[in-house]
């Protein structure tokens, strides 16, 4: 009988996102019965969090297509798969041991065959404290300052989102100053992550911001429904929230009009990462275009490695290539109006990140 083999030298860390980590990363190598590499193909892996031992309950399992290297390696994010049992968010790392069993097809397919099921050590832990700290804690407002606003915390319940901030289009004048207050919108759906004033469930997004550019408007309540596994929501500019979902990008910004609106595009291939306005998946960068109001989208090769930032873009690293999304013409006269594109950058050599 042929036997599996996966290199038990995967890594186990946490991603550092702002708020709490929603995935972990996972390396392995991935071998045939002979302990030959399976080199540059596709493998199909099924991975499950199992309770107390290696036996134990399914809390969770989800399915990824991983892409293996020269060498047979491989990278994936635990959590950020297609799941098909439970929800990675809801896992009570902080109660029982937690074990991790892996499965896969080394055609590509969803034929999955047992590799083994080892121990997680260190992950619930770190999971379990980015569960409690301030950004994050149910009943417990962190301190956030918001761009127009002067002044705003904010925080949610599983039931609530909250927000002590100024007073909101409904209910005042739209003459500032204005007195503060707390405000709060009821919520649906399992509560998943907030950004500043933005919160997320597995149903919805909600954000409270004004509804124009007008630096004197007043907020209120802007909610809109999702669909796929929520992933990511953040605020990076005033008033200027993403959220990502395992099959969506959906952005709350102001158009070209100065009318804020939600702005969404599909998406394809499991999420990798998600900055600012670019989300890489497996197969693809998404970048938002704001001239044109817009998403674009370039094709992904190579292994993921890195988002930086840049004076000019958000330059997406990966083993092969460089990608940017920025301007094509520099005018410091202001004489034509900006337009932006993909530019890819084959690399050769070890990429030294800083």
């Amino acid at each position: 009988m042929k036997k599996l083999l996966l290199l038990p030298a995967f890594f186990i860390s946490l991603l550092t996102f702002a708020q709490v980590p929603q995935g972990i990363s996972y390396q392995a190598i991935a071998l045939d019965g002979s302990g030959v590499p399976v080199v540059s193909s596709n493998v199909g892996i099924r991975l499950s969090i199992l309770d107390s031992s290696v036996s134990g309950t399914v809390l969770y399992t989800e399915t990824h297509t991983a892409v293996t290297n020269a060498q047979g390696l491989f990278n994936l994010i635990i959590g950020q798969g297609i799941p098909t049992v439970g929800i990675f968010s809801a896992i009570k790392w902080e109660t029982n041991s937690k074990f991790l069993k892996v499965e896969m097809d080394t055609t590509g397919g969803t034929t999955y065959v047992l590799v083994g099921t080892t121990q997680l050590w260190s992950v619930p832990y770190a999971q379990f404290a980015g569960k409690v700290d301030s950004e994050n804690i149910t009943g417990g407002p962190d301190v956030s300052h918001a761009f127009f606003q002067s002044y705003s915390s904010s925080f949610m319940t599983s039931t609530n989102a909250y927000v002590y901030s100024e007073g909101t289009e409904l209910a005042d004048s739209g003459t500032p100053p204005n007195n503060y207050a707390w405000y709060s919108t009821p919520i649906s759906g399992t509560p998943f992550m907030k950004s500043q004033n933005s919160f997320l469930t597995s149903t919805n997004a909600y954000i409270f911001a004004p509804s124009t550019d007008d630096p004197n408007g007043l907020s209120s309540w802007h909610n809109y429904p999702i669909s796929g596994q929520p992933f990511k929501i953040f605020t990076y500019s005033p008033y200027t929230t993403t959220v990502v979902t395992s099959t969506n990008i959906y952005m709350y910004r102001a158009d070209t009009g100065g009318t804020y609106n939600w702005i969404s595009a599909p998406i394809s291939g499991p999420v990798v990462d998600a900055i600012g306005s670019c989300v890489v998946t497996a197969t693809t960068i998404y970048a938002y275009d704001a001239i044109t109001s817009s998403w674009t989208s370039t094709p992904i090769s190579g292994t993921f490695l890195k988002i930086k930032y840049s004076s000019s873009g958000l330059m997406v690293f990966t083993s092969s290539n460089v990608y940017i999304y920025g301007p094509n013409v520099y005018d410091n006269n202001y004489t034509t109006t900006p337009t932006y594109s993909w530019h890819t950058l084959p690399i050769s050599g070890t990429l030294l990140l800083d």
